[in-house]
């Protein structure tokens, strides 16, 4: 049985596809099975994960039916055997001592969970590290559901961690949704006992604007960040009720990143314009006199309450800044 299972879910990703194979292949660290979940691709991506079969041994590839992000993880989680999971997206790829380094992170800190940092790239040219603080942190599970609310060290991304299988006994990525990992990392913190940090960048998380989470066109799914934040912090409300502060941070978080998301695809809403302003405002004051909250949030908050024209120019400056 391998100690490490790596559950990759693959969908018309044949450009990047190889190169994250490639980085998960040359791992130093080799007690490991690759999960491929083909879910469906209409390109060759599926070939591709099939040719790789006949050079590695252990590497399996699943094909399924179209049903999306989610559904092909939890494929991945369903027949996987090893004592941990880690998740990696196709269109990313990881440095040769990615396994290693969380499986050793988990073992000395006997932890539950363990995350390093990443990269975010743009483009070829351009790539942001989200930390550079190489310090190790432990985290009990209030001050890791703390982190998930202020989008802080820890954070809600369902790659770049190594995870206890066990975590994933009752818990499984909701499928149709988008922001699936906002929606399953409350729970598997809420789960766990002890989680680890360093942030040494070992993933890089490539940022595609063909992609669903940051494609041009807007997708009105999209608004279920508003829904899933909302359920997050509602949880958090009830289990940790002195992180009620942090959450009100959460809810008014989701609302700017939906605007900005609608903003960046030059899609209006009215109505839900509307519906966003609202709820900032009732709970701008208290989320303004939070220390822990970033202060790009709160930048955020003020030009909102001074309109949403204000709240575009300035996010498209900011966006159009932090891109190029």
């Amino acid at each position: 049985m391998p100690e490490v299972s790596v559950i990759v879910p693959i969908y018309n990703v044949s450009k990047y596809l190889r190169k994250c194979i490639d980085s998960i292949l040359c791992q130093t660290f080799n007690d490991f099975e690759l999960i491929l979940v083909d879910d469906g691709s209409t390109d060759d991506s599926f070939d591709i994960c099939k040719n790789y079969t006949l050079v590695d041994n252990r590497i399996h590839v699943i094909r399924q039916s179209n049903a999306g992000l989610s559904a092909a993880r939890n494929t991945g989680i369903d027949h996987s055997i090893g004592h941990f999971l880690t998740f990696i997206d196709s269109d990313d790829y990881v440095e040769p001592s990615y396994l290693d380094f969380l499986y050793k992170l988990i073992l000395e800190s006997n932890a539950d969970v363990a995350q390093c940092g990443h990269y975010i790239e743009f483009n070829i040219n351009k790539k942001v590290e989200k930390s550079t603080d190489r310090a190790t942190y432990v985290f009990n599970s209030h001050d890791a559901m703390e982190s998930l609310c202020y989008n802080g060290l820890y954070d809600v991304t369902a790659w770049n961690k190594m995870y206890r299988r066990d975590l994933f006994e009752e818990v499984r990525f909701p499928v149709g949704w988008l922001y699936e990992d906002t929606a399953t990392s409350y729970l598997i913190v809420h789960n766990a006992n002890r989680l680890v940090v360093n942030m040494k960048p070992l993933y890089h998380y490539i940022q595609r604007y063909d992609s669903i989470a940051n494609g041009r066109k807007f997708n009105e799914n999209k608004y279920q960040f508003i829904d899933v934040g909302d359920q997050f912090a509602g949880f958090v409300s009830s289990n940790y009720p002195d992180l009620i502060s942090a959450t009100n941070a959460k809810r008014v978080f989701v609302r700017l990143s939906t605007l900005s998301q609608m903003i960046n695809t030059k899609h209006r809403d009215i109505r839900m314009e509307k519906k966003i302003v609202d709820v900032v405002k009732k709970l701008s004051f208290g989320v303004l006199l939070n220390k822990k909250v970033h202060s790009r949030d709160k930048v955020g908050i003020i030009a909102l309450l001074m309109g949403v024209n204000v709240y575009r120019i300035i996010w498209s400056a900011y966006y159009h800044h932090a891109r190029d």
